[in-house]
């Protein structure tokens, strides 16, 4: 029964954590002059997020029993197994959300880049006006605007 365990739980450990293996996440020397080389797979997560789960619910499971299954030794190794694949699938997210970022910001980034390239250099975007239209001039007051306190019977600037 243990070398059977043991068997099973290795090839889990062999196949398993594709989150840590098979998702790249997006290179911290990336020039965002490129298209970001990473993963925007996300079934891997979801892979490691099952099988955690599944380790996790059948450990509890036999745990709670009147007659467990696995030893106690089997139940903690199993367990840090769903730790594990919890762990590689928190990582994998992580890569993922980066990943998409990156992607997105490329993508925006490369927009931009476009859409100047074609308006041309006469029709940039022309200078924004001083203050919106309709506004009064601003006092010509050596006080600062929050210590100005009107006089009685002045008139406001």
């Amino acid at each position: 029964m243990m070398s059977n365990v043991c068997r099973l739980v290795a090839l889990t450990m062999l196949i398993g954590s594709c989150s840590i293996l098979r998702m790249q996440g997006v290179d911290p020397e990336w020039d965002r002059k490129q298209e970001p080389v990473c993963s925007e797979r996300y079934w891997p997560v979801i892979f490691d997020g099952i099988v955690a789960g599944s380790i996790a619910s059948f450990v509890t499971q036999d745990a709670d029993s009147f007659a467990p299954l696995m030893s106690t030794e089997q139940m903690l190794s199993a367990g840090a197994v769903s730790l594990f694949y919890a762990a590689s699938a928190f990582i994998g997210a992580s890569r993922y959300q980066e990943c998409r970022k990156a992607k997105a910001e490329w993508i925006a980034q490369d927009a931009i880049q476009k859409a100047n390239a074609q308006a041309g250099p006469t029709s940039a975007v022309p200078n924004a006006p001083l203050a919106p239209r309709g506004s009064r001039p601003l006092p010509e007051s050596t006080e600062s605007p929050s210590s100005y306190v009107p006089r009685p019977g002045a008139e406001p600037p």
